[in-house]
């Protein structure tokens, strides 16, 4: 009641006065319409012959349409109801007296039936999980959060100091390409819909909200993203299809790609430029000697080195730029831009497997090749190395594996996207290609060096240990055998094996930053052989090619 204070001992005889005297208030109100079950409160001011007045919103009547009954899993929302989802079930986030159960939110439907919507609200840390919504403990999603942050600031760090050391080594190990492509396979699972547990999903949302907490990141912090003016933070270009759609993925190519599509042109520019140095140079031979070293690292290493790397992303970017396709103007920039680099790509991947079958030509037809075919053919191949540099030429699954390793990565990145809405299937298809690609690696052994073989071994174990919980998962989906308690448990086996599979490859990578400048340091230098010693080759190099000219000459009088 609000009342003038200044006259209190007035205001308490009013009361008593209108207590004693009987019931002659006449109302009048204009003509409404009454709504059904829907409550009407009159306020209204009372003054005396003192001119003293006093107002206060009181419920003087109650008007009500007949009959006036609410009546909660009816599908219409009335009365006192937080929510009516026309049953009165508790559990689905509408309660069974029609109110909003906790870590939920119901909205009404647009449909015909008008019933309410419930689903998980956006509070940090609840998250579905067999289909009822659940909240992390504050202590277990600071622990979880701090795991998100730290894998997604790590990831980081390891591809940029990753792309930095292919230029200090030379970009023809496979390492470093192989490491980054990994580290974002581990990432696409979170657009897997097995029905993960608390724990993972507030995993993978941490770390996708630390990713994109700088607008449009690029490849690496360390490159700054410069396609800005072709991306949008629209939402007409978010993807609409499964787990995408949940974690606000974009459909434009560029947005995807980001600036790692820049750095093949960059190392063309950089091609470019030596090219040029060379040219004005071409006088002094100290000049020219070390232009040629640095043309075998950029002319085309660096450039094949750069799109390995980057080809988990560039599958990622195609599928979702070519399955949902936006034909206003910044959509078609970018469906025409990823239509371009899909041939291009598609292109040198032909070549790759070409120019792998032609070294192999090379090197087993060595012996039968003249010196100046043996000359031009020794530059191409050092500028090509990182298609067989890493790889034992011997076997067909050594020499060809530069091929098979992009396959199975572009084949991950079809599974994920195609499988969408088949999760079960799609995670046992994953498992099974994991288990061939694994087979593949121990019974062929391709790689020469023992750290290059153990870094894809310990990198596919945990990608297999990541799949066998996703068909558990995706099978808990449908079976609900597995608790709250019991998926947590394994989630946590998910969570150590994507931070170990980070761990392997900063270690190598580090292992292999060290131990390469360890052997760049401590090298000898060769002294120049002395001039009786050089005749002495230039004669025996004669005799060998007189040899390996009369052999030919055999070998062709046979076939005749």
């Amino acid at each position: 009641m609000t009342t003038n204070t200044s006259n209190t001992t007035e205001e308490t005889r009013f009361a008593e006065f209108l207590n004693s005297q009987p019931d002659l208030t006449n109302i009048t109100i204009p003509a409404i319409t009454l709504q059904p079950c829907t409550l009407y409160t009159l306020t209204a001011t009372i003054t005396n012959h003192y001119n003293y007045s006093s107002t206060q919103p009181i419920q003087v009547a109650t008007l009500c349409k007949a009959p006036c009954i609410n009546t909660c899993s009816d599908g219409n929302r009335a009365g006192y109801e937080e929510c009516d989802d026309g049953n009165t079930v508790s559990g689905d986030g509408c309660s069974s007296i029609c109110m909003i159960e906790s870590n939920w939110i119901c909205k009404t439907s647009s449909n015909a039936t008008g019933k309410d919507v419930c689903g998980c609200s956006s509070d940090p840390g609840v998250h579905e999980y067999q289909g009822m919504c659940f909240k992390l403990d504050s202590s277990l999603e600071a622990i979880v959060n701090a795991l998100g942050l730290s894998q997604s600031i790590s990831s980081k760090v390891v591809e940029g100091v990753a792309l930095g050391s292919q230029m200090f080594t030379g970009a023809t190990d496979s390492f470093f390409p192989t490491a980054i492509n990994y580290l974002r396979l581990q990432v696409l699972l979170r657009y897997c819909d097995v029905g993960y547990p608390l724990v993972v999903e507030e995993f993978f949302t941490k770390a996708a909200s630390s990713s994109d907490s700088s607008k449009k990141s690029s490849e690496s912090e360390l490159i700054p993203d410069i396609v800005l003016s072709f991306t949008s933070d629209n939402t007409t270009y978010l993807s609409q299809i499964g787990r995408f759609k949940v974690f606000n993925k974009s459909v434009n190519f560029l947005s995807n790609v980001g600036s790692s599509l820049l750095l093949p042109l960059a190392f063309l520019l950089v091609i470019g430029v030596i090219r040029i140095v060379k040219y004005l140079t071409k006088s002094s031979k100290k000049t020219t000697a070390l232009i040629e070293k640095l043309l075998v690292v950029f002319e085309w290493n660096m450039i094949i080195s750069s799109v390995t790397g980057t080809l988990v992303k560039l599958s990622l970017a195609f599928y979702l730029q070519l399955g949902e396709p936006k034909f206003d103007l910044l959509g078609t920039i970018n469906f025409l831009v990823g239509l371009v680099v899909l041939l291009l790509t598609a292109c040198f991947f032909v070549l790759a497997f070409f120019l792998v079958t032609w070294n192999w030509k090379i090197v087993k037809d060595e012996l039968f090749l003249d010196k100046r075919t043996l000359e031009i053919a020794s530059t191409a191949q050092k500028r090509f190395e990182i298609f067989w540099k890493s790889y034992r030429l011997n076997f067909a699954v050594g020499r060809y594996f530069y091929v098979i390793q992009s396959f199975r990565n572009f084949l991950v990145v079809t599974i994920v996207y195609t499988f969408q809405n088949s999760p079960t299937e799609q995670s046992y298809i994953l498992l099974f290609a994991s288990i061939i690609y694994m087979l593949i690696l121990v019974i062929s052994r391709p790689f020469k060096k023992t750290s290059e073989f153990v870094n894809v071994l310990l990198n596919e174990f945990f990608m297999m240990i990541e799949e066998v919980m996703m068909v558990v998962f995706s099978i808990n989906k449908k079976l609900k055998f597995l608790g709250k308690s019991g998926g947590e448990m394994l989630g946590w086996v998910m969570i150590g094996s994507i931070l170990a599979a980070l761990v392997v490859n900063g270690v190598i990578l580090l292992y292999t930053v060290i131990y390469g400048a360890y052997k760049a340091l401590s090298k000898k230098k060769v002294k120049p052989p002395s001039l009786k010693l050089q005749k002495m080759r230039v004669k025996k190099r004669r005799r060998t090619d007189f040899s390996i000219n009369e052999s030919r000459a055999r070998f062709h009088e046979s076939e005749l």
